[in-house]
């Protein structure tokens, strides 16, 4: 590791021989099978959060995550204090 790379790197590194990347859950990375996944059948999606709909993990595109605060809009959000998908003017600026 380099140094002062912990400070930048989040320390801990995948156990995958020959992989750089941090780890996620059980000390792998994302590409090696860390990190939580998404819930719906057939999806090997990361999950991004919890659809507030009971207790599953989703990615995007079932739901997961932060949805478009603009009424009848089920998109996905992007980042920003708008809270909106690309659609209703998200992420811009």
């Amino acid at each position: 590791m380099l140094p002062g790379c912990k400070r930048w790197c989040a320390g801990k590194r995948c156990d995958y021989p020959g992989c750089p990347k941090g780890a996620l859950s059980s000390g792998k990375c994302f590409a090696h099978g860390g990190g939580k996944r998404c819930d719906e059948e057939g999806c090997g999606k990361r999950s991004v959060g919890y659809t507030g709909t009971g207790n599953s993990a989703k990615c995007k595109a079932h739901g997961g995550g932060k949805r478009c605060s603009v009424a009848d809009c089920s998109k996905s959000a992007k980042e920003g204090p708008m809270g909106t998908c690309s659609a209703h003017g998200g992420g811009e600026g």
